[in-house]
């Protein structure tokens, strides 16, 4: 009896201890973005990038279809931002209403140290026409 009991509070402990550490960071808070598309490329603002899932982009608004695909932002050890196409040629077209969740390698490639988490932004393209794109993003998607 005593074995049983302590073998049912061991599986207690040891499903309580998963639940704990199952948590994971994540930035998958959505934020605005606008691009003023009056040259053929606009960014977003770089956002830490805390896990392995596809970054989240959603066009509420759009003067014409634009193409989006994920970068990383590095800075090393100067002011200078270098910048990594991170998607591995993944290249996603927006119009209103487009919801993606867009792959991305910057977790996994990242040039950072493995004690920081790597920086990511959305780079959209467009083609030779003055609009403006407004939505949300976010680096993580869960």
């Amino acid at each position: 009896m005593l074995k049983r009991l302590v073998s049912i509070a061991l599986v207690l402990m040891f499903a309580l201890s998963v639940v704990v550490m199952g948590v994971s960071a994540s930035n998958h808070l959505d934020k605005d973005f606008s691009f003023d598309f009056t040259a053929w490329e606009r960014d977003t603002e770089w956002r830490w990038k805390e896990n392995t899932t596809s970054a989240y982009m959603k066009c509420t608004n759009t003067g014409a279809t634009y193409w989006g695909k994920v970068y990383e932002a590095y800075y090393g050890n100067s002011t200078t931002m270098w910048q990594y196409d991170r998607s591995h040629g993944y290249e996603y077209s927006f119009n209103s209403g487009t919801v993606r969740f867009m792959l991305n390698w910057v977790r996994e490639e990242t040039n950072v140290p493995y004690y920081a988490d790597p920086r990511a932004f959305i780079k959209g393209r467009s083609g030779p026409i003055i609009y403006t794109a407004v939505g949300v993003w976010s680096p993580d998607s869960v």
